[in-house]
């Protein structure tokens, strides 16, 4: 079996496309391990060709928690695949990535939500 170059679990979402927002289709996205290839990239069993890709742009936070959204398209479709936090695909990928800011009130939405899971979880434990 080929091992991949790199690696990286991933949320992966079509049908969205341009600075990363909220949409139904992150709710129904697809959780899987992103695997690069020396000719391919594989988001489960979506196959992305190298030689396909016409752009690559990664929207990422410039302070704190880094979030990044990478955006692939290709003749066929578009797909936007989510990181953890810590996880990036720079430097890992055969094709030039445009660097974009992930949008400010999108990264403050995402601490509010997550500080809002953490408080829950913590009343639900400790109350």
């Amino acid at each position: 079996m080929e091992e991949p170059i790199w690696s990286a679990f991933v949320k992966a979402a079509t049908g969205v496309s341009g600075p990363p927002r909220p949409s139904l289709a992150w709710a129904k996205a697809r959780r899987a391990e992103m695997r690069v290839f020396d000719d391919r990239t594989e988001i489960g069993d979506w196959v992305l060709p190298h030689a396909d890709v016409t752009n690559a742009t990664l929207y990422q936070t410039q302070s704190g928690i880094k979030n990044r959204v990478l955006e692939l398209t290709t003749p066929d479709c578009t797909v936007q695949i989510n990181f953890n936090p810590g996880t990036s695909p720079e430097g890992h990928l055969p094709y030039p990535l445009t660097i974009a800011p992930f949008p400010a009130w999108m990264a403050k939405l995402r601490v509010v939500i997550w500080t809002t899971v953490v408080v829950a979880i913590a009343i639900l434990i400790f109350a």
